[in-house]
């Protein structure tokens, strides 16, 4: 996957995108999630599809099924989200990490 380039705006949008939705994911494992408002606070700082779709995590950690549904549901390209999930997957593996099987997180 060729990286596409984010000026400092898109960066700081895909910062708060990426810490938004891993709250309202973790408040998925509690029973606190709520649908609207994880939807609805997403749309506040961006509805663009593509850098919604770089919000998402690698697909073996814990809470990627959770993530790509949230993220889908808030207008996030499925095919971006798919190529950031591998490069980011990629990524890891070339630096050394162990990666294992995909997450099994709850849906």
């Amino acid at each position: 996957m060729e990286t596409a380039r984010h000026d400092s705006r898109d960066r700081l949008k895909i910062a708060a995108l990426t810490g938004t939705a891993s709250r309202h994911a973790a408040r998925k494992t509690s029973g606190q999630y709520d649908r609207d408002a994880a939807i609805a606070e997403l749309h506040t700082v961006s509805t663009d599809p593509h850098l919604l779709a770089h919000a998402i995590c690698s697909p073996r950690h814990w809470q990627y099924r959770t993530l790509r549904a949230m993220l889908l549901e808030a207008g996030a390209d499925e095919q971006d989200l798919d190529e950031v999930a591998a490069y980011i997957d990629e990524r890891l593996r070339k630096a050394g990490f162990p990666v294992g099987e995909l997450a099994d997180d709850q849906e």
